[in-house]
C-alpha cells in the first residue's frame, strides 16, 4: 500500500510518493478520474496497487451515498455502481444498463443499502499473490469489505471459508485499510471483463500516513462466519439482521425451467420498520427467469437444500397476505424465526448455504 500526494492538471492527476522523490515514468502519464470534471479536492490518495498506469480510474463521491452494487464474477470485481437518489421504501434495481450485453449475464450483483445518516467508516481490500485461474499471478485486489459507522459490513468479492475451527480464517491473506472516517472518495479501476484487473483507492481530506502498514486484524464479521467450508467455489456472502423486518421479498428462478423444477432461491430483499433496507444474495430481476414474491409481516423462513443441485430452496408466509408456505412435506425443512442474523453465502448461479445465528 503505497500513500501519494498529486498534482492536479484538468482531469489527470499526477501521483508524487509522499516523500518528494520523482513519480515513476509510469505514473506520470496515467491517472485520469474518468467520471468527474474535476478530481476530487483532497490531500492525500491511497492506491493499493502494483500496477500504477491503469487505464482508466473512477471515481465514486462517498458523500450523500445512499448504497452500492458491486457486479462480480468468478470472485472478482467487475464494476461498482454507487445509489444517490434511489427512495428508501422502494428496492433499487441494480442497473446493468453500461455494460456489455455478453457481461450482464454472466455477473453477480451485491447490492448493499445504507440507512439513513449511516456512513462508511472503513474500507478495507484483501490482495492475493496465487497463480490461479481466476487470479492474475500478480498482486492484485480480491476483495473489498466496506464498515459502516453503524457497525455493519459488508464484503464484495470471494469469500475465502475457514478450514479450522480454532485457527484465524484469513491468518494467510492479507487485509489492509486503504480508507478510514476521512475518506471522501473510492477510486476504482475499470478492466477489460476478459482479463479484470480492478484496482482500489481511497482519497481523504487528511493524510493517511498514520494507517499501520502492519498486518491488522480482519473485520470481526469476517471472523464470526465459521464452520462451513465452500471448497472449490468462488462464492460470496452476506450478512443482515431479521429483527424488525415487516416485509421482505424473495426472489428466485421461475418454476417453468425443466433443469430447476423447485424455485431455487436467489436472493433475498429485507425491508425494516425503519425505512432501511438490507439484500442478501442476489437481488436482481434482470432476466425473463427470475421472480419475486413479496410478504409483508413475515412470520417465519423455511429452507432446505436441494442436494442434487446443491442450491438452497426458501420458502416464508404471512398471515397479513393470506400466504401460507409452499412446502413440499416430502422434504425436512427448517424453520428460521425472524429474530438473529442471518448468513447467506452463493455464488455466481445459486444460493449455497444459508446459516441463522439467533
Amino acid at each position: 500500500m503505497k500513500s501519494f500526494k498529486y498534482a492536479i492538471k484538468g482531469q489527470f492527476i499526477r501521483l508524487m510518493p509522499v516523500d518528494d522523490r520523482p513519480p515513476a515514468t509510469t505514473c506520470t502519464e496515467g491517472l485520469r478520474i474518468w467520471d468527474i470534471p474535476n478530481p476530487p479536492p483532497v490531500k492525500t490518495i491511497t492506491w493499493f496497487s502494483e500496477r500504477l498506469k491503469p487505464a482508466k480510474v473512477s471515481c465514486l463521491k462517498l458523500q450523500g451515498l445512499r448504497g452500492l452494487t458491486v457486479f462480480c464474477s468468478q470472485g472478482a470485481i467487475y464494476a461498482i455502481r454507487p445509489h444517490y437518489t434511489w427512495g428508501i421504501s422502494a428496492a433499487p434495481a441494480p442497473s446493468q444498463a453500461n455494460l456489455h450485453p455478453a457481461e450482464r449475464k454472466r455477473l453477480t450483483p451485491i447490492f448493499f443499502p445504507l440507512r439513513d445518516g449511516e456512513k462508511i467508516s472503513e474500507i478495507w481490500v484483501r490482495d492475493c499473490t496465487c497463480a490461479a485461474s481466476v487470479c492474475r499471478k500478480t498482486i492484485h485486489n480480491e476483495a473489498l469489505a466496506i464498515v459502516t459507522s453503524e457497525g455493519r459490513f459488508q464484503l464484495f468479492g470471494r469469500y475465502i471459508s475457514p478450514r479450522a475451527e480454532a485457527s484465524n480464517p484469513h491468518s494467510g491473506l492479507r487485509w489492509k485499510q486503504i480508507g478510514n472516517a476521512t475518506t471522501t472518495h473510492l477510486l476504482y479501476t475499470n478492466p477489460m471483463f476478459q482479463s479484470p484487473h480492478t484496482d482500489l483507492g481511497a482519497a481523504s481530506t487528511t493524510a493517511q500516513t498514520q494507517i499501520s502498514e502492519k498486518k491488522p486484524a480482519p473485520p470481526a464479521p469476517l471472523v464470526k462466519c465459521r464452520g462451513w467450508a465452500i471448497a472449490a467455489h468462488f462464492g460470496y456472502m452476506s450478512v443482515a439482521s431479521l429483527r424488525g423486518v415487516n416485509q421482505l421479498k424473495l426472489f428466485h428462478v421461475r418454476g417453468s425451467r425443466r433443469d430447476v423444477p423447485d424455485n431455487p432461491c436467489q436472493g433475498l430483499l429485507l425491508g425494516y420498520e425503519d425505512g432501511s433496507l438490507a439484500a442478501l444474495g442476489n437481488c436482481s430481476e434482470e432476466g425473463a427467469d427470475i421472480e419475486g414474491d413479496v410478504y409483508h409481516d413475515p412470520l417465519a423462513l423455511y429452507h432446505r437444500i436441494n442436494k442434487k443441485g446443491g442450491y438452497e430452496i426458501v420458502r416464508s408466509y404471512s398471515l397479513t397476505d393470506s400466504k401460507e408456505p409452499d412446502l413440499d412435506y416430502d422434504y425436512e425443512w427448517e424453520e428460521i424465526p425472524m429474530e438473529g442474523e442471518l448468513y447467506w453465502w452463493f455464488d455466481d448461479h445459486r444460493t449455497l448455504f444459508i446459516r441463522h445465528q439467533p
